[in-house]
């Protein structure tokens, strides 16, 4: 939990809530909490809709934002925020870092004319699965109390290019060496690859929509960005961030008033 500016960022929620403004709780990565420039929490913050209760960090994982390794400690944490704020909603960003953590062993040598998910070996499915349970349990645990909002990313560019402060890199990249260590070179496969990643992930947040809805609301981001829109292999430019901050915050406007009406019809007591 807690990205930087933690006093700040509270100092800010508490002066959004005197406004009477409704509280969102925020977990997430670096999509929520990015360092090097403002994000799609901080663009959707502009609109002053929200007293944002942020609690995301920057390069923080499903595993531990839930719990994974450590029981259900930081889930019960998470979701004792959201229950201590009466949170409206739960807006939640996850799955990237996990995906990183084990880049090294997603990919697998192929030649050149299979599909993209042919490349992709079972330490992928594998790891796809135990994000879908970290999902569900979130639901069961939080969805009673207030409806989460999760995206999937858009088609990041498997890239050489790192994260980089005053021209020095800082970290990454991370699935571009990965995809090289086992000779998949090509540019144009290594994109078809992560955009079939992408896919999948968001295949699984739809399937979680259709099964745990109203409790859980996919907002599906793919076909926002441009190759010009990413900053490196997996962050987009603050331009890039607006933009999928403008998608968010429509895909939870066009979709508000529907869960609303089955939150009611499923008796969930929300503050919604």
């Amino acid at each position: 939990m807690a990205g930087r500016d933690r006093d700040a960022r509270d100092d800010k929620y508490d002066a959004a809530l005197a406004k009477g403004l409704p509280p969102v709780v925020t977990e997430g990565d670096s999509w929520f909490d990015y360092p090097l420039s403002r994000n799609l929490i901080d663009f959707i913050d502009d609109e002053h809709r929200f007293a944002f209760k942020r609690l995301e960090s920057s390069g923080d994982t499903v595993r531990n934002m839930l719990g994974m390794d450590t029981g259900c400690d930081a889930l019960e944490a998470l979701a004792q925020v959201v229950h201590d704020e009466q949170a409206t909603m739960l807006f939640f960003s996850g799955g990237g870092n996990d995906f990183v953590a084990v880049a090294d062993r997603i990919f697998r040598r192929r030649d050149i004319g299979y599909p993209p998910k042919a490349y992709l070996t079972p330490a992928w499915q594998q790891t796809l699965d135990e994000m879908r349970g970290a999902f569900e349990r979130m639901i069961a645990r939080i969805g009673p109390m207030a409806p989460i909002w999760a995206h999937g990313y858009d088609h990041f560019v498997p890239d050489y290019t790192p994260v980089t402060l005053l021209d020095f890199p800082i970290a990454g990249p991370w699935f571009w060496p990965a995809m090289n260590a086992v000779g998949i070179t090509t540019p144009a496969i290594q994109r078809a690859i992560g955009a079939e990643m992408i896919v999948q992930f968001n295949r699984m947040l739809d399937d979680l929509e259709r099964q745990y809805v109203p409790k859980f609301v996919h907002v599906n981001l793919i076909g926002t960005l441009t190759i010009a829109d990413w900053k490196n292999e997996i962050h987009p430019t603050a331009a890039g961030f607006d933009a999928v901050a403008t998608k968010f915050l429509a895909e939870v406007d066009r979709k508000r008033g529907d869960i609303s009406a089955l939150a009611e019809a499923d008796g969930l007591a929300w503050n919604y």
